[in-house]
């Protein structure tokens, strides 16, 4: 761990701390960030739970000898597969417990370990219903267990006096950061391919409830409604425009695209974090 009061006032390159500020974190907002992950998870296991027979027993979609068949990896583990019977699944739902006292902060890093190798279990159980989101949610709760963020509003520490700083940062926190910008970066990434940015004008028939595009600014808009091939429309999104103007200002090349895409990124995270330790500093 790095306290950060101590960062800011050791002899540091100023480069350097620019760069560290962006994974500077409240502990604050740790605390809320436990309390909406343990929250999701009921919600998650809520819904899921609707569907214990379907999804999880030997007698729904997806049985235990399709699963090893099929879908499994020998880098996979997952408790919720050692049975098919759907009663022992109710059972394993007891994740919902190690949810709740990670929202409540009660043992907090002793339930955000079982939170994670319950959830990995559960979703390793079915993969074909598993989308991004549990991807996300299992990672978060993966740096959540080196993170601290049952230090405040937490049970473990309610008769604790409050920490002297909430400024924390430390390797996990780099993670954390960096695991929601690749959230951003891939899936643009993924958005990038001529097939995103087509240089022939699709046809298609204009409708009221169909997707269609137009021209602007040398790119193509997604829009409702029909088409409209003009160069650009005042009613472009500015981000849009925006990313328009610098593919046309690149020559269509994606380099000082992606450059321009750094830089904001880095820019705004700094931004969020002064705003985010003024609001600290004038709460305290």
């Amino acid at each position: 761990m790095l306290p950060v009061a101590a960062s800011l006032t050791s002899p540091l390159p100023r480069a350097w701390a620019v760069l560290w500020r962006p994974f500077v974190l409240d502990l604050r907002a740790l605390a809320l960030l436990r309390m909406g992950l343990g929250a999701v998870l009921l919600l998650d296991l809520g819904i899921r739970v609707t569907d214990l027979e379907a999804h999880y027993a030997n007698l729904g979609v997806l049985p235990l000898a399709a699963l090893h068949e099929r879908l499994w990896t020998p880098y996979q583990f997952s408790l919720h597969a050692a049975s098919g019977m759907w009663q022992a699944q109710a059972l394993l739902f007891g994740v919902a417990a190690a949810a709740l006292a990670l929202a409540l902060g009660y043992r907090t890093r002793l339930a955000t370990v079982a939170s994670w190798v319950l959830l990995v279990s559960l979703q390793n159980r079915n993969p074909m219903i598993g989308q991004g989101g549990d991807d996300l949610l299992r990672m978060l709760l993966l740096w959540g267990i080196f993170l601290p963020w049952g230090r405040v509003w937490a049970w473990d520490t309610r008769a604790a006096s409050p920490p002297a700083h909430y400024d924390y940062a430390s390797a996990a926190t780099v993670a954390y950061v960096v695991q929601l910008a690749l959230l951003y970066w891939c899936t643009a990434l993924l958005k990038s391919g001529p097939e995103w940015t087509p240089r022939v004008r699709r046809s298609t028939t204009p409708s009221a409830s169909t997707s269609c595009c137009y021209r602007a600014g040398g790119c193509f808009i997604p829009t409702l409604g029909g088409c409209a091939a003009s160069r650009s429309l005042p009613g472009t999104p500015s981000c849009y425009r925006l990313r328009c103007l610098f593919r046309e200002g690149c020559g269509g090349g994606g380099c000082w695209w992606w450059a321009c895409c750094w830089a904001f990124t880095w820019a705004s995270a700094s931004r969020c974090t002064w705003a985010c330790s003024s609001l600290s500093i004038s709460y305290r």
